[in-house]
């Protein structure tokens, strides 16, 4: 029985978003509000409780806007030094058409994502 209110509220925010009666944006809030009904509800919601939830969606927050915010600044710099024709300049030498710039890209993609999996393995 202790299952059936958080699956209410995931059929409630998900079946919103199918039915098309909410965007995912709008669901996440009815998600959110209806969680902190849930804990109400419960009894497990106090003022600490609230605070630590505020402070962790805080930090939540404010890393994925230093996140764009660093993102934005690369991009122009990157752009400023003129790192766009450089990149543009270099698959255009390349050959192959775009497959073979689809190839690069992915396997510098994967090179990148295996070395920064093999560091968070070692520590």
């Amino acid at each position: 029985m202790a299952v059936l209110p958080p699956l209410g509220l995931i059929v409630l925010v998900l079946g919103s978003i199918l039915a098309g009666a909410a965007t995912p944006t709008e669901a996440a809030g009815v998600g959110a509000t209806g969680a902190l009904f849930l804990a109400w509800a419960r009894g497990a919601l106090s003022l600490d409780v609230l605070r630590d939830i505020s402070r962790s969606t805080l930090y939540t927050t404010s890393m994925v806007f230093l996140i764009l915010i660093g993102a934005a600044v690369f991009s122009l710099v990157f752009r400023g030094f003129g790192g766009d024709t450089l990149i543009e300049a270099f698959f255009e030498e390349l050959g192959g058409g775009p497959h073979m710039a689809l190839l690069v890209v992915m396997l510098v993609m994967f090179l990148l994502g295996s070395s920064s999996t093999s560091s968070r393995l070692r520590l």
